[in-house]
């Protein structure tokens, strides 16, 4: 997919929760029959990335829509970034986090983060 948007909940503060220039995902479809979104490679180009918890505990990452469900945020084994931005402010904490991806597919790698299988930790908590 090329230039892709996903919008922020009406309650988050700002109204994108990603932008990016191209987004590549491998997604294990038995996950989908059980009501959960497993990914097994995602590949993110200039991605714009806004992450926020709120005072009352919702978070943007996590797609049940009554934010009861905390299995509800995607389980990620692979992530691939080339450049981008991410910001996460949490209001339960106080913490405002930006990080910035740059210099990533030089000689076609990328930076690359990997879950670890047996933890499972999809987001923040």
């Amino acid at each position: 997919m090329e230039t892709v948007r996903f919008a922020n909940p009406a309650w988050a503060t700002t109204p994108e929760f990603l932008v990016a220039k191209k987004v590549e995902l491998g997604i294990s479809p038995l996950s989908l029959l059980v009501g959960c979104l497993h990914v097994t490679d995602a590949m993110l180009e200039d991605p714009v990335l806004d992450l926020e918890r709120n005072a009352e505990g919702r978070s943007t990452w996590q797609f049940d829509r009554h934010q009861r469900d905390k299995g509800a945020a995607p389980v990620v084994d692979t992530l691939r970034v080339d450049h981008g931005e991410l910001d996460y402010h949490d209001a339960l904490t106080d913490a405002i986090l930006h990080a910035s991806f740059r210099n990533a597919m030089q000689s076609g790698s990328a930076i690359a983060a990997h879950a670890d299988p047996d933890r499972r930790t999809a987001a923040p908590p």
